[in-house]
């Protein structure tokens, strides 16, 4: 019996989605768990490279460990007062939808061997083509930058990708994040500025990377004020 080709193609092409969809759900459930594991542990190696935690050569597993023993956390809300929840849970994207007041703040605190404490604010904002984010520590202070850490979806490489960069970041660390009362650390446009207590050399050709770090900045470290100024 003679095939007819189109039928035939239309079963055959149906089979194999079918068949690929079958095995790419497969795939999906049995790396659930790692893929979970991995994302945490990312996060948790960037909250302590936030305050130059040295992870080299650390597993995952070791990387955990070191958080859970020298990280304590807590929840914030826009009037500064601590709250009821989850601080490494929180998800800065969902929480920047709701209206300013609404909003539970993330806020994590390093104990070095002296004693001295690391205030770590995570951040969230947009570059050029996608979100940008990160952590910013304060010393004890909580004016002095000691570290940064930022991270992209989808700058361009060798523009707004440098925010990754080690020469970017470092250039934070000592700057002071106030200004009187005032939030007031930028990124000037492109290199070789005249540069001050409160801001860092920008990035050539990623103006828009940098004006959203900018912003990113000004306005995550402003929502944790009202509990800094309680704290002194």
């Amino acid at each position: 019996m003679q095939r007819d080709s189109k039928v035939y193609s239309i079963v055959f092409a149906t089979v194999i989605c079918l068949v690929c969809g079958v095995l790419l759900a497969a795939v999906n459930e049995a790396t659930k768990d790692d893929y979970k594991t991995n994302l945490r542990v990312e996060k948790k190696s960037n909250i302590l490279a936030a305050v130059k935690y040295p992870l080299a050569g650390k597993t995952g597993a070791e990387i955990e460990k070191i958080y859970d023993e020298v990280i304590a956390a807590t929840v914030i809300n826009s009037k500064g007062e601590e709250v009821e929840g989850d601080a490494f849970s929180i998800a800065l994207k969902a929480e920047k939808k709701k209206p300013v007041e609404e909003r539970s703040l993330p806020l994590f605190v390093y104990a070095n061997e002296t004693g001295e404490k690391f205030y770590i604010l995570p951040m969230r904002g947009n570059g050029l083509w996608g979100p940008i984010w990160g952590y910013i520590s304060l010393k004890q202070d909580l004016n002095t930058i000691y570290g940064v850490v930022f991270d992209h979806e989808t700058e361009t490489p060798g523009l707004g990708a440098e925010i990754t960069k080690p020469w970017f970041q470092e250039q934070f660390e000592g700057k002071s994040s106030l200004n009187g009362e005032k939030v007031d650390i930028v990124v000037l446009k492109g290199k070789g500025n005249q540069l001050n207590e409160h801001s860092v050399d920008g990035i050539s050709g990623a103006t828009i990377t940098g004006n959203g770090v900018n912003s990113m900045l000004a306005e995550d470290l402003n929502a944790y004020q009202n509990y800094f100024k309680k704290l002194n």
